[in-house]
């Protein structure tokens, strides 16, 4: 996905951790960094700082990507920065909100128990926010998919329910999945 969209120019990872993404595309010729208040300082290419404060000029970078970060800050300073310093396309994942049936029966998947986290968001919704906020959506998907109904099979443990049918049973049309992670490709307008 960053491939097709980091055509030219410099890329910024925000919030890059460790940053795989600008390991991988720095070794490939390109032209990526990152940045994270919590970074080992002697990474390459990467900056520590505040991603609420981007330490750059505007329009620096041609493609900006936002993994998981908006629901541990201020998602709207965060998002003003980003087109800030951003001049063309911006790659951002957010973690979706939970569906509410699942607090009744306990489970609560990674992606909810992280206590750093501030917000999770609804697909609409997100949607409407960024493009409220002066980006066009490219493209928009969800992914990591849960299936509830999969986990409950697993755990009746009937020796006729093989991996192979347990698999077909979740594919039929009227069993509803839930996705934990929601992908948007935006370009700045």
């Amino acid at each position: 996905m960053i491939r097709q969209y980091f055509t030219q120019g410099k890329l910024l990872d925000i919030g890059s951790a460790n940053s795989a993404y600008v390991g991988y595309l720095r070794e490939r010729g390109k032209k990526a960094f990152g940045i994270d208040l919590h970074l080992k300082p002697h990474l390459p290419h990467h900056i520590v700082g505040n991603v609420l404060s981007l330490p750059f000029r505007d329009k620096t970078f041609f493609v900006s990507t936002a993994f998981n970060i908006l629901e541990h800050v201020d998602d709207q300073q965060l998002l003003r920065e980003i087109k800030r310093v951003t001049s063309t396309f911006v790659l951002i994942s957010v973690p979706l909100k939970q569906k509410d049936f699942m607090h009744e029966y306990g489970l609560a998947f990674h992606p909810y128990v992280d206590p750093t986290h501030l917000r999770y968001y609804d697909p609409g919704e997100f949607l409407a926010y960024v493009q409220s906020q002066g980006f066009a959506v490219v493209q928009a998907y969800s992914t990591l998919p849960i299936n509830p109904l999969g986990l409950f099979l697993k755990m009746l443990r009937i020796p006729w329910l093989n991996k192979v049918k347990a698999k077909k049973i979740m594919k039929l049309p009227f069993i509803e999945k839930f996705y934990t992670t929601f992908h948007c490709i935006l370009k700045i307008q």
